[in-house]
């Protein structure tokens, strides 16, 4: 397995711990001194995950950069 198709791996994991604990409840909380704090955004969050799976899928020899369509219904 490639370093790069490795990282890409142990990215995807960390991103799907995140969205994991925003889907908890987690997202967000304020602090005694009054402050708003924010983690993530769960919809750029799941961008990044579809993002990251594509690039898997692409150094694993599964992805396409190419979409066939079919008009008519001939292929």
């Amino acid at each position: 397995m490639s370093a790069t198709l490795t990282m890409l791996k142990e990215r995807l994991a960390l991103y799907l711990s995140a969205e994991k604990i925003v889907l908890e409840g987690n997202q967000s909380w304020s602090s005694p001194d009054g402050m708003n704090y924010t983690r993530a955004n769960i919809n750029a969050l799941q961008r990044e995950i579809s993002a990251i799976r594509q690039e898997i899928a692409y150094f694993e020899g599964s992805g396409s950069t190419a979409q066939q369509f079919v008009f008519g219904g001939r292929g």
